[in-house]
């Protein structure tokens, strides 16, 4: 997550790929990648979640529900992300930058839309940026005491 939102996702629009293809385009395969990008995201999440139920089995007991929460969200985020407001971007996205003649009404609200959907689109993926560093902070430094960790001891 880190590199993508760090480095993938602004490389799109870099000075050097806006002086090879032209804005549209690279908006276009930025929105190809990120697609791609919700779908590794949902798969991590599934995998963790997985990972957190066999520890649930093997310990008898949820070790922290803050865990489960935090990747819930995270996945659900990505599932949001990744089944609504991907295609809806992408539709606005051609609207904006349609060849063929389209009102001016109809260019600007898909104009708008598509800012409004860019910045929930950040803003969540920044969220769930936080979540996941949080709960691999969590991961990395286990329980820290309490009545939780009293009894996790390998059966």
């Amino acid at each position: 997550m880190v590199f993508f939102t760090a480095v993938v996702g602004p490389t799109f629009f870099s000075p050097e790929v806006k002086a090879m293809i032209t804005v549209p385009l690279a908006g276009a395969t930025a929105q190809i990648m990120v697609g791609h990008y919700m779908v590794l995201q949902q798969w991590c999440a599934g995998i963790a979640l997985v990972h957190l139920m066999a520890e649930w089995l093997y310990f008898g007991r949820l070790n922290s529900k803050a865990s489960l929460w935090i990747l819930l969200f995270c996945l659900g985020v990505s599932l949001i992300g990744g089944k609504l407001m991907i295609p809806k971007m992408r539709e606005y996205h051609l609207i904006k930058y349609a060849v063929q003649p389209i009102s001016a009404e109809r260019r600007g609200a898909a104009e708008r839309n598509f800012s409004i959907l860019h910045a929930t689109s950040q803003i969540t993926n920044l969220l769930a940026l936080a979540g996941v560093l949080f709960y691999y902070w969590r991961l990395s430094n286990g329980n820290q005491g309490g009545k939780s960790s009293a009894g996790a001891r390998f059966r």
